[in-house]
């Protein structure tokens, strides 16, 4: 845990305790409206303490806590909001228990229904850049292998023939989709297949690999074009 992140949950935890202390000590009246607001209240920062909990001891990337950033401003916003309305009614004790109640219950409903409906949303950002992520990296991983054997065969004529293969690669759509699946993997393995034909020095047979990658290559552009 960093400093700046172990410094926020140390504040959470000391802002909970001067509550407890402005609470009691302070000369207010115990009526219903005192303990309505001094349970929403407590509620507010039990829940702003559990976010800051996770945020900072959870182990995440920075991206990923660079997006929980509004669930955090979410819960510091119920709190503030919280406790202004709650210290205003344990201040005046002849505001309603009932008006109280019903304004603290909607701002937690509120707090809590906001929490709930970012922080999906947010996964599922995550989660549509990791599997973004993973799908340019299929080109890249494919690319180096190929630019490896290009590299490593002394035939001039396969040679050229790979630096065809490299560039077919290089220009290809870095996306894709799930449909595209089978034809990414069987292209994949074509580049593995080809990797031990060289090592065998079958030089033939790699010609052939090569073409038919480069056909495999032209079908998945081809549906990658038609997918848009």
């Amino acid at each position: 845990m960093k400093k700046k992140q172990l410094y926020l949950l140390a504040a959470s935890v000391v802002l909970l305790i001067v509550f407890h202390v402005i609470t009691f000590v302070l000369p207010f009246e115990r009526t219903k409206g005192f303990w309505i607001e001094y349970v929403c209240s407590f509620i507010a920062i039990v829940l702003f303490l559990g976010v800051t909990a996770v945020f900072c001891v959870k182990d995440m990337p920075i991206k990923s806590k660079f997006l929980d950033w509004p669930v955090l401003n979410v819960s510091y916003v119920l709190l503030i909001v919280q406790l202004c309305i709650g210290f205003a009614v344990m201040a005046l004790p002849v505001i309603p228990y009932q008006a109280a109640l019903v304004v603290s219950v909607i701002i937690l409903a509120i707090g809590v229904v906001l929490i709930c409906a970012i922080k999906p949303a947010v996964d599922e950002i995550e989660r549509v850049g990791q599997r973004a992520a993973s799908k340019v990296n299929y080109i890249q991983r494919i690319r180096t292998k190929a630019e490896t054997m290009t590299m490593r065969v002394e035939d001039k004529a396969l040679a050229g023939e790979l630096k065809k293969l490299s560039e077919a690669i290089r220009f290809s759509d870095p996306m894709s989709s799930g449909e595209l699946y089978d034809l990414e993997c069987g292209i994949e393995n074509g580049i593995d297949k080809l990797n031990e034909l060289l090592a065998a020095s079958d030089y033939d047979a790699a010609f052939r690999k090569v073409r038919e990658i480069l056909q495999l290559l032209q079908e998945r552009n081809l549906k990658c074009r038609m997918l848009k």
